[in-house]
Order: C-alpha cells, then sequence, then structure tokens
C-alpha cells in the first residue's frame, strides 16, 4: 500500500510541475486557447492516474475512454476548484494555467436568475 501511495503522490508533484509550466505569474482573462489547453491537461493527467490502476489496459477501448472521460472532468474540475478556493480573486474561476473566467452569473446582471433559468428549460 505504501509504495502505491507513494506512486500516487509522485505523480501528483509531476502533475502540479506540469500546470507550473504553463502558469502565468499574474491571472489574466483566459482565452480559447487556454481551455483547450486545462482540457488537454486534464485528460493527460486523468490517463496517466488511470495507467497507474491495475486492470486499466486490458479493459476494452470504449470502457477504456468511458474511464478517462470521467476522471478527466474531475480531474479538470479538482484542480481548478482548488486554484479558484486559493485565490485572492472573487468570481472567477482559475484554470490550470492561472488564467480566469468570470463568474458566468455576472455577465447578466440583475436578470441572472432568469437567464440561467432558461439555460434549464
Amino acid at each position: 500500500m505504501d509504495t502505491q501511495h507513494d506512486s500516487y503522490e509522485q505523480l501528483q508533484t509531476a502533475q502540479w510541475k506540469t500546470h507550473e509550466e504553463y502558469e502565468y505569474s499574474n491571472l489574466k482573462p483566459a482565452t480559447s486557447f487556454d481551455l483547450n489547453l486545462s482540457l488537454h491537461i486534464g485528460f493527460r493527467n486523468a490517463i496517466d492516474w488511470a495507467n497507474r490502476v491495475d486492470g486499466f489496459r486490458s479493459l476494452k477501448v470504449r470502457e477504456r475512454k468511458c474511464v478517462v472521460g470521467e476522471f478527466g472532468v474531475g480531474f479538470i474540475l479538482i484542480d481548478q476548484a482548488f486554484k479558484s478556493a486559493n485565490s485572492s480573486s472573487e468570481n472567477i474561476w482559475v484554470l490550470q494555467n492561472s488564467t480566469g473566467v468570470h463568474s458566468f452569473s455576472e455577465s447578466f446582471g440583475e436578470d441572472s436568475e432568469y437567464a440561467i433559468g432558461q439555460l434549464y428549460t
């Protein structure tokens, strides 16, 4: 168990170093490139993680894609939520490379509840 734990700890450390390679020193607005980069990093992290799980490689291609899809989204959300929670900027969702996306609801002002409600009807 300790060896497996150490392996995952080393993986996490390596993944954070990868994020740092793409980081900007100051928070700036995210571009489409930044969004694509964040998706790429998240799914790459999920693939690296999944390859360390016994039995992953023996799954059928479709099953591997499902696993990576689920965990890729999870890796993306956890990394970004951690960065956002530790950011001094309010109402900004921080991506892995320290670019930010302003809160969706802010862009609608007083009509935000109505606008968001329209998305789900």
